[in-house]
Protein backbone atom coordinates (compact mmCIF):
# COMPACT_ATOMS: atom_id res chain seq x y z
CA UNK A 1 0.00 0.00 0.00
CA UNK A 2 2.16 3.43 -1.60
CA UNK A 3 0.58 6.45 0.73
CA UNK A 4 1.50 9.93 -0.34
CA UNK A 5 0.58 13.49 1.82
CA UNK A 6 -2.93 14.13 1.04
CA UNK A 7 -1.85 18.05 -0.18
CA UNK A 8 0.67 16.51 -2.93
CA UNK A 9 -2.13 13.89 -3.95
CA UNK A 10 -4.68 16.68 -4.40
CA UNK A 11 -2.16 18.69 -6.48
CA UNK A 12 -1.91 15.85 -8.50
CA UNK A 13 -5.14 15.73 -9.16
CA UNK A 14 -5.17 19.20 -10.35
CA UNK A 15 -7.23 20.19 -7.70
CA UNK A 16 -5.35 23.06 -6.64
CA UNK A 17 -1.38 23.93 -5.86
CA UNK A 18 0.10 22.40 -2.72
CA UNK A 19 -0.12 25.56 -0.61
CA UNK A 20 -3.74 25.62 -1.81
CA UNK A 21 -4.54 22.42 -1.14
CA UNK A 22 -2.60 22.58 2.72
CA UNK A 23 -4.86 25.86 2.97
CA UNK A 24 -8.33 23.76 2.06
CA UNK A 25 -7.18 21.17 4.75
CA UNK A 26 -6.89 23.45 7.34
CA UNK A 27 -10.14 24.79 6.70
CA UNK A 28 -11.97 21.60 7.10
CA UNK A 29 -12.70 21.62 3.06
CA UNK A 30 -11.23 17.89 2.40
CA UNK A 31 -12.12 14.32 3.83
CA UNK A 32 -10.70 10.68 3.31
CA UNK A 33 -12.90 7.87 4.16
CA UNK A 34 -15.87 10.56 4.93
CA UNK A 35 -13.91 11.64 7.83
CA UNK A 36 -12.29 15.47 8.22
CA UNK A 37 -8.51 15.41 6.68
CA UNK A 38 -5.83 17.24 8.87
CA UNK A 39 -2.69 18.89 7.80
CA UNK A 40 -0.40 16.19 7.47
CA UNK A 41 -3.00 13.26 6.46
CA UNK A 42 -1.19 9.97 4.50
CA UNK A 43 -3.19 8.54 2.16
CA UNK A 44 -3.46 5.66 -0.58
CA UNK A 45 -4.94 7.48 -3.41
CA UNK A 46 -6.26 4.39 -5.17
CA UNK A 47 -7.94 3.40 -2.47
CA UNK A 48 -9.08 5.91 -0.08
CA UNK A 49 -11.73 8.02 -0.87
CA UNK A 50 -10.88 11.80 -1.42
CA UNK A 51 -13.61 14.60 -1.37
CA UNK A 52 -13.45 18.66 -1.29
CA UNK A 53 -16.18 20.52 -0.78
CA UNK A 54 -18.31 17.35 -0.83
CA UNK A 55 -17.39 15.79 -4.45
CA UNK A 56 -15.14 12.72 -4.80
CA UNK A 57 -11.74 12.76 -6.33
CA UNK A 58 -8.81 11.14 -7.36
CA UNK A 59 -9.19 6.90 -8.61
CA UNK A 60 -12.71 6.95 -6.61
CA UNK A 61 -14.35 9.51 -8.73
CA UNK A 62 -15.22 8.51 -12.61
CA UNK A 63 -12.66 8.92 -15.04
CA UNK A 64 -12.81 11.30 -18.13
CA UNK A 65 -10.41 12.14 -20.74
CA UNK A 66 -11.55 14.60 -23.71
CA UNK A 67 -9.86 15.84 -26.56
CA UNK A 68 -10.48 19.69 -27.58
CA UNK A 69 -9.50 21.37 -30.55
CA UNK A 70 -7.70 24.57 -28.97
CA UNK A 71 -8.58 27.70 -31.13
CA UNK A 72 -6.15 30.70 -31.04
CA UNK A 73 -6.35 33.01 -28.43
CA UNK A 74 -7.76 30.80 -26.00
CA UNK A 75 -5.48 30.20 -22.69
CA UNK A 76 -4.87 26.41 -21.69
CA UNK A 77 -5.68 26.92 -17.97
CA UNK A 78 -8.53 26.12 -15.75
CA UNK A 79 -9.32 29.80 -14.74
CA UNK A 80 -6.47 33.18 -15.59
CA UNK A 81 -8.11 36.27 -14.37
CA UNK A 82 -5.91 38.02 -17.05
CA UNK A 83 -7.63 35.80 -19.98
CA UNK A 84 -10.78 36.44 -21.62
CA UNK A 85 -11.15 32.82 -22.87
CA UNK A 86 -9.77 29.56 -21.04
CA UNK A 87 -10.36 26.14 -22.62
CA UNK A 88 -12.36 25.23 -19.59
CA UNK A 89 -15.19 27.37 -20.92
CA UNK A 90 -15.18 25.26 -24.59
CA UNK A 91 -16.54 22.14 -22.78
CA UNK A 92 -20.11 21.59 -22.73
CA UNK A 93 -21.03 21.07 -19.13
CA UNK A 94 -22.45 17.12 -20.44
CA UNK A 95 -19.64 15.90 -21.56
CA UNK A 96 -17.85 16.39 -17.68
CA UNK A 97 -19.16 13.72 -15.09
CA UNK A 98 -20.30 14.38 -11.43
CA UNK A 99 -17.84 15.41 -9.43
CA UNK A 100 -14.90 15.56 -11.56
CA UNK A 101 -12.50 18.19 -12.35
CA UNK A 102 -10.98 18.41 -15.46
CA UNK A 103 -7.54 20.47 -16.19
CA UNK A 104 -5.47 20.25 -19.38
CA UNK A 105 -2.63 17.96 -19.52
CA UNK A 106 0.42 20.00 -21.34
CA UNK A 107 -0.43 23.53 -22.75
CA UNK A 108 -0.56 25.57 -25.90
CA UNK A 109 0.36 28.77 -25.88
CA UNK A 110 -2.83 31.14 -26.73
CA UNK A 111 -1.97 31.95 -30.12
CA UNK A 112 -1.14 28.26 -30.98
CA UNK A 113 -4.21 25.52 -32.15
CA UNK A 114 -4.59 22.47 -32.39
CA UNK A 115 -4.82 18.94 -30.31
CA UNK A 116 -5.07 19.08 -26.32
CA UNK A 117 -6.01 16.92 -23.66
CA UNK A 118 -8.48 17.70 -20.56
CA UNK A 119 -8.66 14.65 -17.72
CA UNK A 120 -8.94 14.19 -14.09
CA UNK A 121 -6.37 11.27 -14.07
CA UNK A 122 -3.52 12.55 -12.62
CA UNK A 123 -1.30 9.33 -13.21
CA UNK A 124 -2.47 9.21 -16.46
CA UNK A 125 -1.31 12.88 -17.14
CA UNK A 126 1.96 12.60 -15.42
CA UNK A 127 2.54 9.53 -18.46
CA UNK A 128 1.78 12.05 -21.29
CA UNK A 129 3.54 15.43 -20.08
CA UNK A 130 7.05 14.48 -18.14
CA UNK A 131 9.77 13.93 -20.46
CA UNK A 132 11.28 11.35 -18.95
CA UNK A 133 8.17 8.92 -20.50
CA UNK A 134 9.61 10.37 -24.22
CA UNK A 135 6.39 11.25 -25.89
CA UNK A 136 6.86 13.45 -28.74
CA UNK A 137 4.27 16.22 -30.08
CA UNK A 138 4.19 17.24 -33.41
CA UNK A 139 3.32 20.52 -34.73
CA UNK A 140 2.99 21.99 -37.71
CA UNK A 141 4.64 25.94 -38.86
CA UNK A 142 3.84 27.72 -41.46
CA UNK A 143 6.96 29.54 -42.96
CA UNK A 144 7.43 32.36 -44.80
CA UNK A 145 10.38 30.50 -46.74
CA UNK A 146 11.16 26.97 -47.32
CA UNK A 147 14.37 26.26 -44.60
CA UNK A 148 17.62 25.43 -45.35
CA UNK A 149 20.25 22.50 -45.05
CA UNK A 150 21.94 24.85 -42.52
CA UNK A 151 18.69 26.37 -40.80
CA UNK A 152 17.69 22.23 -40.64
CA UNK A 153 21.51 21.81 -38.80
CA UNK A 154 20.86 23.80 -36.35
CA UNK A 155 17.49 23.40 -35.22
CA UNK A 156 18.82 19.16 -35.15
CA UNK A 157 21.13 20.29 -32.61
CA UNK A 158 18.72 22.19 -30.53
CA UNK A 159 17.78 25.45 -29.29
CA UNK A 160 18.70 26.41 -25.14
CA UNK A 161 15.40 27.59 -23.81
CA UNK A 162 15.09 28.63 -20.01
CA UNK A 163 13.53 25.04 -19.10
CA UNK A 164 16.17 22.62 -21.31
CA UNK A 165 17.30 22.52 -24.36
CA UNK A 166 14.88 21.82 -27.43
CA UNK A 167 15.10 19.71 -29.84
CA UNK A 168 13.90 18.70 -33.48
CA UNK A 169 13.14 15.03 -33.19
CA UNK A 170 11.78 15.14 -36.88
CA UNK A 171 10.96 17.34 -40.14
CA UNK A 172 8.78 16.58 -43.49
CA UNK A 173 6.81 18.97 -45.73
CA UNK A 174 3.19 19.42 -44.78
CA UNK A 175 0.95 17.13 -47.10
CA UNK A 176 -1.81 19.09 -49.01
CA UNK A 177 -4.51 17.86 -47.10
CA UNK A 178 -2.45 19.44 -43.62
CA UNK A 179 -2.12 22.94 -45.49
CA UNK A 180 -5.83 23.00 -46.15
CA UNK A 181 -6.72 22.12 -42.19
CA UNK A 182 -3.60 24.53 -41.01
CA UNK A 183 -4.62 27.09 -43.12
CA UNK A 184 -1.57 28.32 -44.89
CA UNK A 185 -2.30 28.04 -48.49
CA UNK A 186 0.05 27.66 -50.71
CA UNK A 187 2.86 28.86 -47.95
CA UNK A 188 6.35 27.39 -47.51
CA UNK A 189 4.94 24.75 -44.82
CA UNK A 190 6.72 22.36 -42.45
CA UNK A 191 5.77 19.14 -40.20
CA UNK A 192 8.14 19.18 -37.20
CA UNK A 193 8.50 16.44 -34.57
CA UNK A 194 9.61 18.49 -31.31
CA UNK A 195 11.38 16.60 -28.54
CA UNK A 196 10.76 19.47 -25.73
CA UNK A 197 10.01 19.94 -22.34
CA UNK A 198 6.45 20.30 -20.82
CA UNK A 199 6.06 24.20 -21.25
CA UNK A 200 8.49 24.55 -24.70
CA UNK A 201 6.86 26.88 -27.26
CA UNK A 202 7.52 25.28 -30.58
CA UNK A 203 7.96 28.53 -32.34
CA UNK A 204 11.04 29.49 -30.15
CA UNK A 205 12.47 27.44 -32.55
CA UNK A 206 11.78 29.19 -35.56
CA UNK A 207 12.55 32.46 -33.87
CA UNK A 208 15.26 32.36 -32.23
CA UNK A 209 16.63 32.19 -36.22
CA UNK A 210 14.39 34.53 -37.40
CA UNK A 211 12.58 32.35 -39.41
CA UNK A 212 9.17 33.89 -40.05
CA UNK A 213 6.53 31.24 -38.70
CA UNK A 214 2.56 31.25 -37.78
CA UNK A 215 1.69 29.98 -34.72
CA UNK A 216 2.21 26.53 -34.40
CA UNK A 217 -0.38 23.99 -35.04
CA UNK A 218 -0.23 20.34 -32.62
CA UNK A 219 -1.83 17.41 -34.78
CA UNK A 220 -0.92 14.55 -32.60
CA UNK A 221 1.17 13.65 -29.41
CA UNK A 222 2.58 9.87 -29.75
CA UNK A 223 4.83 7.35 -27.71
CA UNK A 224 8.32 7.62 -28.99
CA UNK A 225 9.94 4.74 -30.32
Amino acid sequence: MATDRLQKVLAAAGITSRRGAEAMIAAGRVTVDGKRATPGTQVDPERAIIAVDGQVIGAAAAQAYLLLHKPGGVTSTTRDRHATTTVMELIPTALVPDGARLYPVGRLDQDSEGLLVLTNDGGWADRVVHPRHGVEREYALALSVPLEGEQVDVLRAGIPLDEGLATLGGLRPMTNVENVISGSGNGASEEGVFVCRRNSDPSTLWTRHAMSASPPLRSTSSQAS
